[in-house]
């Protein structure tokens, strides 16, 4: 095929029709050779342009950004589906209209936007059930899968893949059959039905053996095998993980290669059989460092651990202990700095949308229209304003943390003959508050990112509200007393019953009560109050530290703001804290607000409708 339209195209003068056979040649090599595919597009437009071609342009924008997508550019990729959307619209080319809101959906894919990504590929599903083409609308329903296994929403992703598995069976389309399956039983593995899932997982493993759909196989055969150790199946999962390390060998896929050697040494270090265990982590090891695969080294270097410390060898367990918190930290800072990148990449999107829009407008005389054009660049300020906050906290927070456990590794490397256990207790103990400041950092900022999505699912019951409080009371007692605090409650007497998440409101509660006694000087008191308030109950935490001032209190409940008042132990803050417990609170349906006056403490209120 790609040898007879080469052999046209090297015929074919600069006309239309090569403007076509560049776009064909783009399309079936873009997962051959990406960058031929990205320089025949990139002639076809601009043959196309010379032209005024715009079907041939249209299509070659389209090939254009699907090449950017699956290089990961996605800046690039999204301005040009931007772009090209109204051009396969005013050409009425509803695949390549339904082909670019795809991509759209696997960029916001990539970037963490699970709920834009959804949104984009049910809009490319009404459009591919309009061109009745079951192969393609089968291929949206597995992306429409993988959103809602991204958003943790797996009853979904269920549905989406098992639709499109019987279109890829009745379409006798066999590669696509195996993905489903494959899918399928990942998602019933996250979901706790771990026979159905080891049913499809066995089945995948069996198809794409027959297929030679090497990737597939490999995968399900080692999360098969991982399961299989949870379960203290050993033979099992010896056997499903031999075989998948044989077809990685095979294949020279080194990730999946790691991936099975760590489950092995996992497996053996289980069973006792120490000898395998290291030979297994030592070539694991070797791999992972070639690939830099940092998330891989920091398992084998707790696997390390364990096998030293089982033969007595405290200093080797303790050496790979550290090497494991050094990974530790290492992923926690790769990770702030995908969600940073992320950020901004969204940030940047939305500036797209935003002068795509301006564009849109410029002939068009609407002052409601304008109006929402205003706002929608407010908007951007705000968001540019976040992002700068979040990246100056994500620098400082960060890095204060990680030099910290840097200093620490390195003087226990230099140092380690001449320190006695007290000091290495010491250093550990100061490892341990860095990376925890620095997981306390990370948490709230997924929590924050998950809440605004909308992708956070609460688990809505009845709960006894006093139970919660005093539970709440017992974990903050020592803290209380470490720094002279007394911590009083006044409970009603019978239960206090609300509809609510129980993790949600201990998160709500458990910041209020934290931040009471972290800003709150020696001698002094936090008191919690659980009344009836009419038709609601009311809790109410009040301490008697500075309390706020008007600029504290105009700017209360925002993200990454910092208020007046300082820590008065040492401690740490993020401003994230009251941000959150604004957003869980509302997201259940109560309310909360403070009253406080500078000098004179601070009473945080927060409220729930009461269960009769």
């Amino acid at each position: 095929m790609i040898e007879s339209i080469e052999e046209e195209l090297s015929r074919e003068g600069p006309t239309l029709r090569r403007v076509d056979l560049l776009n064909n040649l783009a399309s079936q090599v873009i997962y051959q050779d990406l960058q031929r595919a990205l320089q025949f597009s990139q002639e076809a437009q601009r043959l196309a342009d010379d032209l005024d071609y715009r079907a041939g342009r249209a299509r070659s924008m389209l090939h254009q950004a699907h090449c950017n997508q699956l290089l990961s550019r996605n800046e690039s990729a999204f301005r040009q589906l931007v772009d090209v959307l109204p051009l396969l619209k005013e050409q009425h080319d509803v695949k390549g209209e339904a082909n670019a809101l795809q991509l759209l959906g696997e960029i916001h894919l990539q970037t963490g936007n699970f709920k834009e990504a959804l949104e984009h590929q049910l809009q490319s599903l009404k459009l591919a059930q309009e061109l009745a083409n079951d192969k393609y609308i089968g291929s949206i329903f597995v992306s429409i899968g993988r959103s809602y296994g991204e958003l943790k929403q797996f009853d979904e992703a269920i549905e989406y893949f098992s639709k499109a598995l019987e279109i890829f069976q009745r379409e006798d389309h066999r590669q696509g059959v195996a993905v489903c399956l494959n899918n399928l039983g990942t998602m019933c593995y996250h979901s706790q039905q771990i026979d159905q899932g080891l049913d499809y997982l066995d089945r995948a493993v069996k198809l794409a053996e027959e297929i030679a759909f090497h990737h597939i196989q490999i995968y399900s055969l080692n999360l098969m095998g991982s399961i299989f150790i949870a379960r203290e199946q050993h033979a099992d999962a010896e056997r499903h993980l031999q075989r998948s390390l044989e077809l990685a060998l095979a294949a020279g896929d080194r990730f999946a290669e790691t991936n099975s050697l760590t489950h092995l040494a996992q497996l053996k270090v289980n069973i006792g059989a120490v000898e395998q265990a290291r030979d297994y982590c030592t070539r694991a090891h070797d791999v992972a460092i070639l690939i830099e695969a940092k998330a891989q080294l920091r398992d084998i270097y707790e696997l390390f651990s364990k096998i030293a410390d089982s033969e007595g060898d405290i200093k080797a367990a303790f050496d790979y202990y550290r090497k494991f918190h050094i990974s530790f930290a290492e992923i926690n800072n790769a990770e702030a700095q995908k969600l940073s990148s992320n950020f901004r990449i969204q940030l940047d999107m939305e500036k797209v949308q935003a002068d795509a829009e301006i564009h849109r407008l410029k002939n068009v005389e609407l002052a409601g229209a304008l109006r929402q054009l205003e706002a929608a660049n407010e908007n951007l300020k705000i968001l540019n304003k976040e992002k700068n906050e979040f990246l100056g906290i994500a620098s400082h927070d960060l890095r204060a943390p990680l030099s910290v456990i840097h200093n620490d590794s390195r003087s226990l490397h230099m140092d380690f003959p001449f320190l006695g256990n007290d000091d290495i207790l010491r250093i550990a103990e100061r490892v341990q508050r860095s990376s925890g400041r620095m997981l306390e950092l990370i948490a709230n900022l997924l929590d924050i990112n998950r809440i605004e999505a909308r992708k956070a699912r609460f688990n809505l019951q009845s709960l006894d509200w006093r139970r919660t409080v005093l539970d709440l009371i017992s974990q903050y007692e020592k803290l209380a007393e470490r720094k002279n605090i007394e911590l009083r409650s006044d409970l009603p007497a019978a239960a206090a019953s609300i509809n609510a998440d129980r993790s949600a409101l201990d998160q709500i509660l458990g910041n209020l009560v934290s931040n009471a006694l972290k800003f709150s000087p020696a001698a002094t008191t936090v008191s919690i109050r659980l009344y009836r308030a009419d038709q609601n109950w009311r809790c109410e935490v009040a301490d008697q530290g500075p309390g706020l001032t008007a600029d504290d209190k105009s700017r209360l409940f925002r993200k990454f703001e910092r208020l007046s008042a300082q820590p008065t132990g040492g401690e740490q803050s993020t401003g994230l804290g009251l941000s959150i417990v604004k957003m869980l609170t509302e997201a259940l349906g109560g309310s909360v607000r403070c009253e406080s006056e500078k000098g004179q403490g601070a009473t945080f209120i927060v409220e729930f409708s009461a269960l009769n």
